[in-house]
This record gives C-alpha cells, structure tokens and sequence, in this order.
C-alpha cells in the first residue's frame, strides 16, 4: 500500500517536471529562463515603484518581491489550471488516471515554477537586508494553509470550467478585479475607508499579509488574520472534496 502510494506521489512529480521543462524546451536558457523573466520584472517594477513611493517605504523591493511571487502562484493556478482537466484528458481517458491526480500534475509543476522563482527572492532580502522571520511556526501556518487553499480553490474552479467552458471568463474577471482590491503593488496602511473595508474582507489578502508580515517582521496581522483564512480553507477542502466525490463519475462525459 505504501509502495504503490511512493511509485503513484514519484510518477506525479516526474511527469511534473517534464511539464514544466516542456515549456521551456525552445529557449536558450532552458526552464531559467523563468527564474530570469521574475528577476527582470521585479527590477523593472521595483525601479517604477521606488520613483513613485521616493523610496519612503522600507525593503519595497522585498515586498513587492513577495506580493508577486505568491500572486503569480495563485493567479496561475487559478487561471492557467482551470481548463487542465480537460486539456489533459487522454490521461484520464487512456491512462484511466482520476481527475484530481491530473490536476495534481499541473499544479505541481506550478509549485516548481514557484521554487525557480526563490532565488529573485533570496538575492533581494539578502540586498536589503529584509529577512526578519518573526515567528516560524505562524509563518509555516500561513504557508500551509496558502498552498492547500489554493489547491482546492482552483481545483473547484477547475471542475466548474470542466462542466461549463465559460466559467473560465468569469474567473478572468474575478481575478482582475482581485488583484486591484489586494495590496499586491500599493500598502494597505495608506487607506482607509470603503478600500480598507474591502480589503480586510478579501480572503487573498490575509494569505499574502500573514506570509510577508512574518518574513519581514512587519506585525501586521492581527487575530481575525490568523482564523479567517484558516476557516476559509476548511471550508473550501470539505464543499471541493464533497462535489468531487459525488461528481467524479460523471465528469469523464466533459472532458
């Protein structure tokens, strides 16, 4: 039972990774090339936003840094996966594989394309002096529960797209209007109002405060911050894995 759980986990990571070099196969500087094209945004970005903030706010380029490492991860999941049951579906249909093991393939070659990433990051807080883990065991909470969120969130997101093709649209959307509302490139204590309201009730934001505040010691998280998205993750797993196991047999009809 164990060995057929290892060779089924090691199978997925190598198809995995074969995904991700897949993507990279025609370019000079291989699957890097990721690691490159971060580098160079969060250069070109930190030069814009330095100008524009006059350098008033501190280790900005560790902030911005982080925003979009863990955006980019969420927005790719929730948006590059959605349709990926469906795309890959001569794995469910030939190699009679479940549809959240074909998820599993995609979203982890996602997680690799987030680790090629690390490297901008470390390069960054290492300049500006910026790693201050405040406390490790709530940092790892609030990456646990990011990466298991996320799992589910898009995994329903992909199970609706499967169904009906024009769900993919409305995440579109939703995740345009959300990275506007999450303090993604501007900071949070600088409003207040209707923006900050709206703020404190988007979920993503939570996920991002918690893993930023507790990689630079910025203390921003408070109580709510820490029960909220864990609740939220609770109740995605059980409304995600519900629908799965009551629709999984009829969803070989869409793909």
């Amino acid at each position: 039972m164990k060995k057929n759980f290892f060779n089924e986990t090691k199978t997925l990571f190598e198809i995995s990774y074969i995904e991700y070099k897949n993507e990279y196969n025609h370019t000079f500087v291989s699957y890097w090339w990721h690691t490159l094209n971060f580098g160079l945004f969060i250069a070109g970005i930190s030069l814009v936003f330095g100008a524009l903030f006059s350098n008033s706010q501190p280790n900005l380029t560790s902030y911005l840094t982080i925003n979009f490492l863990l955006w980019n991860f969420f927005n790719a999941n929730l948006l590059e996966l959605s349709d990926f049951i469906r795309t890959k579906r001569g794995l469910i249909l030939n190699q009679n594989l479940k549809p959240m093991k074909v998820f599993l393939i995609g979203y982890i070659k996602n997680i690799f394309k987030l680790l090629s990433s690390i490297p901008i990051l470390i390069i960054v807080c290492v300049l500006e002096s910026s790693f201050k883990i405040s406390d490790i065991l709530v940092l790892l909470y609030f990456l646990f529960i990011f990466f298991i969120f996320n799992f589910y969130a898009s995994f329903l997101a992909s199970l609706f797209t499967t169904i009906f093709q024009e769900f993919k649209l409305l995440i579109n959307l939703v995740l345009r209007i959300l990275f506007f509302v999450t303090p993604i490139f501007w900071f949070v204590e600088t409003r207040s109002g209707t923006l900050r309201k709206l703020v404190e009730l988007n979920p993503l934001f939570h996920f991002i405060e918690g893993v930023r505040s507790h990689l630079l010691d910025l203390n921003h998280v408070t109580e709510p911050s820490l029960i909220f998205p864990g609740l939220l993750t609770l109740i995605i797993f059980i409304i995600t894995n519900y629908l799965y196991k009551n629709f999984n047999k009829n969803l070989v009809l869409y793909v």
